[in-house]
């Protein structure tokens, strides 16, 4: 029997470790594609821009790993509620005034995002993602699962933007359903399709 990932609330204790392995689990990602599509130019901005986004989130419990039992973190995945929208916003217009295309990028993301969120009370993914060398483990549905119950404790819905078909799909199995018109990236971005689960 294959072993099962074992998902739990980071620690701000280990931030290092979390930042290291976001490296690892979003190099390829769609979005971080986009915004800065040199690879070797994400691996040097990769540590910094982690640290700022990860800060915070840790501290406040908000990032959720995934990891094989003698093993390194598989996946990470930062989930938030929509009282922490302000936050985002703030941290968006932050980017946007520095001097770096790349990161007026991660604020226009975020700009949309903010506008593709539902005015109601959420819970939100903020953003997840599996190292290629776990893909297809189940990685990825056991941080899903993780939010859901979240979710259905606090008996709030769960939104998402997924960013490539797969994750549509992906998303689809679980039951999410399409929530709005998705939003295509300028100069060929990924298309971003907000998605949507009720609790039972």
């Amino acid at each position: 029997m294959n072993a099962q990932p074992v998902v739990r609330q980071a620690e701000s204790a280990e931030s290092e470790h979390v930042i290291a392995a976001c490296l690892d689990v979003f190099l390829d990602e769609a979005v971080f594609c986009w915004a800065v599509p040199d690879e070797a130019l994400r691996r040097e901005l990769a540590p910094a821009l982690f640290a700022e986004q990860l800060r915070g989130a840790l501290e406040l419990g908000r990032i959720v790993v995934a990891e094989f039992p003698g093993g390194g973190i598989a996946g990470v995945s930062i989930w938030v509620t929509s009282e922490d929208a302000d936050e985002a916003e703030e941290t968006a217009a932050a980017l946007q005034e520095q001097d770096s295309p790349e990161l007026k990028r991660f604020a226009r993301v975020a700009e949309i995002s903010a506008r593709l969120r539902p005015a109601e009370r959420h819970v939100y993914l903020n953003s997840m993602a599996v190292s290629p060398q776990h893909r297809g483990a189940g990685v990825g549905a056991a941080m899903l699962r993780y939010g859901m119950d979240l979710a259905r404790r606090l008996g709030l819905p769960l939104h998402l933007e997924a960013s490539t078909p797969d994750s549509e799909r992906f998303y689809a199995r679980h039951g999410f359903q399409p929530d709005g018109e998705a939003v295509t990236l300028p100069d060929e971005g990924p298309t971003l399709q907000p998605m949507s689960w009720q609790p039972d």
